[in-house]
């Protein structure tokens, strides 16, 4: 997704675990996040659950993209303030587009 995005135009910062993309969140301060709640180190919903605490990045929209499509997910995802849930593999349009409307939003 990381290409997609990049060649739609995107300035793109990865971050391959949890604490590395809350550092990453915390210096770069991003206009919006996607990410797995299954990041290793920690998770990515920790991840978000420290971000709502901090007002700069308390509201970044935030995309979670994961392979689980189960209840409790969706759940978390909604209560966090996810503002798309989408379930693996995703579709590139499908994810530019949501990109798109919600950086133009802000």
């Amino acid at each position: 997704m990381t290409a997609v995005l990049k060649a739609a135009g995107y300035s793109v910062v990865s971050a391959y675990d949890a604490m590395s993309g809350f550092t990453i969140a915390m210096k770069e301060r991003p206009d919006l996040v996607v990410m797995d709640p299954s990041m290793p180190a920690g998770g990515g919903f920790s991840v978000l659950d420290r971000m709502k605490k901090i007002p700069a990045l308390a509201m970044t929209p935030t995309i979670v993209m994961t392979a689980s499509d189960d209840a409790a997910n969706r759940e978390r995802a909604t209560a966090i303030g996810a503002i798309a849930f989408l379930v693996k593999p995703v579709n590139g349009d499908e994810l530019r587009q949501l990109v798109a409307a919600n950086l133009s939003a802000s």
